[in-house]
């Protein structure tokens, strides 16, 4: 890699955790002014069914709180996985993936807790096409930067097989980053045209990716050529 090129990966991972960062500054100062201009006993809407509509209310310490907290622990849990990772020199050549992949989720987070704060103000927002397209474009995010992982215990498709073979681990975050910009895709174009059945693409599509993906890894790690040797 030339020096420009390692240049500009640094800068676009710093970007990338700056993006993370930045959101979830704006989720907690969101919530700590909201706090002050929503009565104690409100009861906020926490919870949408598949139709987009409430079907759960909590406190508002709930609402405020939640998304914040997770996006928050998800950003410090990387930062202690990356310090005790004992394939710290694979991890540091998967950090592009790792960022994006962080800061993804906490963008998504960031947008559902918008959506929360928002409805806890009256405004209606159309929050089951907001989330599945948010959860769409994580998924092209990560299926995008999943091939480019090196084995690891922090990220990626971690079987017993794909962490004691390369061979396996490279066909298997290859084949599941295909996986995933596909479901992503049918996520975003099932939202817009027959938002019905987006529900059922993300789950189901998730769960059979998952479990392919595991046998897959199997036989790859099965037919790894190392072990014949």
């Amino acid at each position: 890699m030339t020096r420009n090129a390692a240049k500009k990966e640094i800068m676009i991972q710093a970007w990338a955790k700056w993006t993370a960062g930045t959101a979830i500054a704006l989720m907690w100062l969101a919530s700590a002014i909201s706090w002050f201009l929503v009565p104690d006993n409100l009861k906020v809407p926490v919870h949408y069914n598949a139709a987009g509509q409430v079907d759960r209310y909590g406190s508002k310490l709930e609402a405020l709180l939640v998304q914040p907290t997770i996006a928050l622990a998800i950003f410090a849990l990387i930062a202690v996985l990356a310090r005790v990772e004992p394939r710290y020199q694979n991890l540091m050549r998967s950090r592009k993936a790792l960022s994006w992949t962080l800061a993804g989720t906490v963008v998504l987070l960031a947008v559902i807790h918008a959506t929360m704060l928002l409805g806890m103000f009256g405004v209606d927002v159309p929050i089951l096409l907001l989330v599945n397209l948010g959860v769409g474009a994580l998924l092209i995010v990560v299926g995008n930067f999943l091939p480019k992982t090196r084995s690891n215990f922090a990220l990626g498709v971690r079987t017993r097989w794909t962490l004691s073979s390369d061979y396996s681990w490279r066909l298997t975050h290859l084949w599941a980053g295909r996986g995933f910009v596909l479901i992503g895709v049918a996520i975003l174009i099932t939202t817009l045209l027959a938002p019905a059945i987006s529900l059922y693409v993300i789950v189901g599509g998730t769960i059979l990716l998952v479990l392919a993906i595991t046998v897959a890894s199997w036989l790859w790690w099965r037919d790894d050529p190392a072990r014949a040797q």
